[in-house]
């Protein structure tokens, strides 16, 4: 596994990482927490992720990795990705935070758990670091809103998080971009997400205008949507 990162870790830290999404939810930002959970567990930390029970299984281990997740009274799928709703997220988090008790917690989103793990943060006077994943407002069609309006409602709600958090982990330079031209006041640094050493295999390497390139892309089988040379 791979995770690049430019800080060098000299202690061991108890690290919570707190996102809406987790297995067997799917997609780039919990493979990118995965490969990050196991990465740093590899160099000494302790690491927690804190996320919903979308099954209601309850907490659990991947490996060295304590999964701790939220008792959520309403469960469902949305197409293939469950959808889990929290009951009382403030309460809950805080309770946890209180008993793990992190050197620092990282959220994965500004909203619900996001917004929740801040609160608690600031309580229990622990840094707070936010990973800006994606464009929020890209989103807005899953609000029951005209576009027009809840596009904004979500940049500008993503935007005061941002303000609140210790510091911003942009994993791109067009998102540090995006961010360091609305002011904030705080930090950003740009740190690529993790990747899986299973996307730098042989399989993955295609020959492009005669030149070997990474190909990454959407779905298998469709053109790539980024290369890396």
């Amino acid at each position: 596994m791979i995770f690049r990162h430019r800080l060098l870790y000299c202690l061991a830290m108890k690290i919570a990482l707190v996102t809406n999404n987790y297995k067997p939810y799917s997609g780039g930002v919990v493979s990118a927490i995965d490969v990050l959970a196991q990465s740093l567990v590899q160099v000494g930390h302790q690491v927690f992720i804190v996320t919903l029970d979308f099954e209601g299984h309850g907490n659990s281990c991947d490996g060295l990795v304590s999964i701790i997740r939220i008792f959520c009274p309403i469960r469902f799928k949305y197409k293939t990705n469950h959808i889990a709703i929290p009951w009382f997220p403030d309460q809950a988090i805080l309770q946890i935070l209180s008993q793990i008790k992190p050197d620092i917690i990282h959220t994965h989103h500004p909203f619900l758990l996001g917004k929740s793990a801040l609160k608690a943060g600031q309580r229990l006077k622990i840094p707070v670091v936010f990973t800006y994943h994606s464009q929020y407002e890209k989103f807005s069609h899953w609000v029951p809103l005209p576009e027009i309006f809840s596009a904004n409602l979500i940049r500008n709600a993503a935007f005061k998080y941002c303000q609140k958090v210790s510091g911003i982990i942009a994993p791109s330079s067009f998102i540090y971009n995006q961010l360091t031209s609305c002011n904030l006041q705080r930090p950003v640094s740009v740190i690529p997400s993790a990747v899986s050493q299973l996307f730098l295999t042989d399989v993955f390497a295609i020959a492009y205008n005669g030149n070997e390139w990474l190909a990454v892309g959407s779905t298998v089988g469709t053109q790539p949507s980024v290369f890396y040379k």
